[in-house]
């Protein structure tokens, strides 16, 4: 979704910087119209597209016709579903694969789609299954850079937007923007393509890769993917990714150093008219890890270093400057997080100062990570619960009263935050400081199970502190073991000004928790609202069975659509399902995986899930029927006036008869002829029409009046199934210009079985009574089951099930019909005996009386 314009950002920023930079190669942008179809919804057209932009890469090469300038490798740039179709262009078409060796993608959906509609599952299993199939064959010559909104993204949850599984690791790189350096926002589903910070990081990246020998970028596999770490992962501050050594350095000559005496170093203001070098002798016995700030910003200044045995002096010193990062702090400095376990060989770690008059920020801390690690338990629901209602006001923790002096590193566990509805906010203040002057410090969530997914929060001073929010972007996926420090837990490391104290809080965050659950579930309700309305109407079909008034919607809930009738069966059949034996069988008999278990498998599946999504529907289906009720109402009583002043009482029968057999003739047509879609929209105006009829027509009192419920329910199921098909709807109206024909509708068939279904419920409402079995009253049961059970992710079931109902409603009301009228031939048969009887009884006994009188 969104306008092939978009490009002129990163084209026009791009062009830019390739004149700043005196390149001697120039950037072509070249951008696809695909008429901004919804593609995540809808997943029709996508084959013809992918077919499309083959034929426009292969025109665009065709445009070079001097070799001297034809390009031997293109770069696919893709912002949503159209990375989808970058990827999809090696799956799904023959194109020569070494034509492109560097696709980029943006806020795209590669997991799964937003939306498990019609076609789109199919399609993401056959285009991610030739990607891990070919990912160390015919694709490995290709890097996929993935960027993801983040949190401002509703549309795009982060975690869809991973290459976790898809392509080999070392050519994957998968980051949110609030973890670019440079940039540490979210941006929006369209603002991904002209967020200035991202588009300036991806035109660096694209300028790094020039070659002044070829028309082309460097084709080397392990040059493009360092260029892109480093512009969009790990930043050391420099300019360019070749000023950072990739690898450690030596320097050509030994160099002295200073052994300080503490495992400590603060500079402030300093300055020197030497070099100078301090050095840290590292025993790892008692230190783990070590972490060095500043505003030092040379290439080369932080060395590992193995000690001469003669005197104090490096007989070999290998350069480490290129594991430090930008700080997201206002003034420019860096940071340098070191694991002592990974520096095998080394005994010292040498800080190098150079001669400068510039004023020089330094502090440096060995440590052991145990002693500055705290571990805190969030509270999960079952916690909040039982310290009901005491959570409701107390919900703020002290995790740290005060941090120790001269600590500069301090790092929360957080061993219980595994959950995506989860959501708290910690608290840094600043208590006391030593010194007048205090720069700004910061904090950093990470996530061990989600690389590039990191995001950063500052302490100003000016504010007394700062806050970070803690919740998932990425669902935790239990990897076994007991949860560790740096494989299964989720972390907050606090960088802090070593002359300052500092006190930690964190309270829970009821809103960002109600966002969270939202973002990652939204996507679930429709299966929940459709199986309410299934509940509503079965109890609507039973009453009516008994002969009595049809309920409205909501008495039918009240009656009848309690969670723990329907959701906490569900949520018991799930777990069921969910055990190895029962679910091998269910699916050796056929059945399709439950989609409980594909929700299990990406870490979003929970205890009661089912019950609060169902409640959640519950008064969805309250609310719009309340709505559509009133309305319904008042086009009633308009209709009503304006009938009763120009028909008579006599006609309106007859010209709403004609008017329904229009309007379902046209339905039809249109579902045949057009798409589907506009069928169940005219459809859904029959019902209308139906409905203003029923109540023009008959009196309230009359039983027959209140059928209209049963039929305001059959409109909600009509609304909800073209509220399904509303992207096929879209694609038809922006191509109608092109094809008149929808060919691929899913749809079609339904909207054609649907209205052909209400003629028949139709005629049977003419019945005083129906002769409705307590199959037909119970039979949406089980399709509300089913809806819950394998309609929740993969919604496009829920096109089945719903035509389904009417089927099924349709076939047993005309079943009635034959029975009724089977009924009533044979009462008018055994009248007609009973009659005859009488009447030869009658001719006998006078026939008799008469003889007797003769005689």
């Amino acid at each position: 979704m969104g306008s092939y314009k978009q490009v002129r950002s990163l084209a026009s920023v791009t062009y830019r910087m390739g004149h700043h930079r005196s390149l001697t190669t120039q950037f072509d942008f070249f951008s696809i119209d695909f008429n901004e179809e919804m593609y995540g919804f809808y997943g029709g057209n996508i084959r013809l597209q992918t077919e499309f932009l083959k034929d426009c890469i292969l025109h665009v090469m065709s445009l070079y016709t001097n070799p001297r300038y034809k390009p031997s490798k293109v770069v696919l740039v893709g912002h949503s579903m159209g990375g989808l179709l970058a990827r999809a262009l090696f799956a799904l078409t023959d194109i020569d694969k070494n034509l492109v060796n560097l696709i980029i993608t943006q806020a795209t959906p590669h997991q799964a789609p937003i939306f498990h509609t019609d076609y789109l599952p199919d399609l993401y299993d056959e285009i991610n299954y030739y990607w891990k199939r070919e990912k160390n064959d015919s694709l490995k010559h290709i890097v996929l850079v993935s960027v993801g909104g983040g949190d401002r993204d509703i549309l795009v949850n982060y975690h869809l937007t991973r290459l976790d599984g898809l392509v080999h690791p070392y050519r994957a790189i998968s980051v949110n923007t609030e973890s670019v350096p440079r940039a540490w926002v979210s941006t929006d589903h369209l603002c991904a393509i002209w967020c200035r910070q991202i588009v300036l990081a991806l035109s660096r990246a694209l300028c790094d890769l020039t070659t002044h020998d070829s028309n082309s970028l460097d084709s080397q596999l392990s040059t493009i993917r360092n260029t892109f770490g480093f512009h969009l992962l790990n930043h050391t501050s420099h300019q360019r990714a070749s000023d950072t050594p990739t690898k450690l350095k030596s320097p050509s000559d030994q160099f002295e150093y200073d052994v300080l005496d503490s495992d400590h170093l603060y500079l402030y203001q300093y300055t020197a008219s030497m070099d100078k070098y301090f050095a840290f002798k590292v025993d790892k016995s008692r230190h783990s890890e070590m972490v060095i700030e500043s505003n030092n910003r040379w290439k080369s200044w932080i060395f590992g270093c193995v000690q001469s045995r003669a005197d104090d002096s490096c007989v070999r010193g290998n350069d480490i400057t290129f594991l430090q990062r930008l700080s997201p702090t206002e003034s420019p400095r860096v940071y340098l997080h070191i694991d002592i376990a990974t520096l095998h060989q080394y005994t010292h770690i040498v800080i190098h100062v150079s001669a400068t008059d510039n004023p020089v920020f330094l502090h440096a801390r060995l440590f052991n990570l145990n002693s500055y690690t705290t571990v805190y338990h969030t509270p999960t629901p079952v916690d909040l619960i039982a310290d009901f209602p005491r959570s409701l006001y107390h919900h703020v923790d002290a995790v740290i009263n005060e941090t120790e002096e001269k600590t500069n590193y301090h790092v929360l566990q957080l061993p219980t935050l595994h959950s995506v509805y989860q959501a708290y906010t910690a608290k840094v203040e600043i208590t006391s400081c030593s010194s007048k002057k205090v720069l700004a410090s910061f904090m950093r969530l990470s996530l061990p199970w989600a690389v590039g997914s990191d995001t950063f929060s500052v302490i100003n001073p000016s504010a007394g502190g700062g806050s970070i929010s803690l919740k998932l972007h990425v669902p935790y996926r239990e990897r076994g073991g007991s949860p560790s420090l740096r494989s299964n837990s989720a972390l907050l490391h606090l960088y802090l000004q070593p002359t300052c104290r500092y006190q930690v809080t964190v309270g829970i965050d009821f809103r960002k928790s109600l966002s969270q659950f939202a973002r990652h579930y939204y996507a679930l309700l429709p299966s929940f609202v459709i199986g309410s309305l299934f509940m509503v109407l079965c109890h609507q079909l039973f009453i009516v069975s008994q002969g009595k008034p049809c309920p409205d919607i909501s008495t039918a809930q009240d009656a009848y659509g309690q969670p723990w009738k329907l959701a906490l069966a569900t949520s018991v059949i799930e777990l069921l399902l969910s055990q190895e034996v029962i679910s091998s069988k269910t699916v050796a008999a056929g059945l399709p995986l439950s989609d409980g278990a594909v929700l299990e498998s990406r870490g979003l599946m929970f205890l009661g899930l089912h019950i609060i999504l169902y409640t959640i529907a519950l008064v969805v289906v309250r609310w719009y029927a309340l709505l559509t009720r009133g309305m319904l109402t008042l086009l009633g009583t308009v209709m009503r006036y304006l009938f009763h002043r120009i028909f008579t009482h006599h006609t309106i029968p007859t010209i709403g008869s004609m008017v329904w057999w229009m309007l379902l003739t046209l339905g039809i047509y249109s579902s045949w002829n057009y798409c589907g879609s506009v069928g169940l929209l005219v459809t859904f105006i029959l019902i209308v029409a139906d409905i203003v009829a029923s109540m023009v027509t008959f009196a309230r009192d009359d039983r027959r009046h209140t059928m209209w419920y049963l039929q305001h329910t059959l409109l909600l199921l009509t609304l909800a199934m073209f509220i399904l098909s509303l992207p096929e709807f879209i694609t038809w109206i922006k191509n109608y210009r092109f094809i008149k024909t929808l060919d691929l509708d899913p749809s079609r068939y339904p909207s054609i079985v649907i209205a052909t279904s209400l003629m028949l419920v139709r005629f049977s409402t003419d019945y005083e009574n129906w002769y409705l079995s307590y199959a037909n009253s119970f039979s949406p049961v089980v399709l509300a089951v089913a809806a819950i059970l394998y309609g929740t992710v993969n919604i496009w079931r829920l096109t089945v099930l719903i035509p389904t109902v009417f089927v099924w409603v349709a076939s047993v009301q005309s079943l009635g019909i034959l029975l009724h009228r089977q009924k009533h031939s044979d009462t008018i048969y055994k009248q007609k005996s009973e009659d005859l009887i009488s009447k030869n009884l009658a001719r006998n006994h006078n026939s008799l009386s008469s003889g007797i009188k003769v005689d």
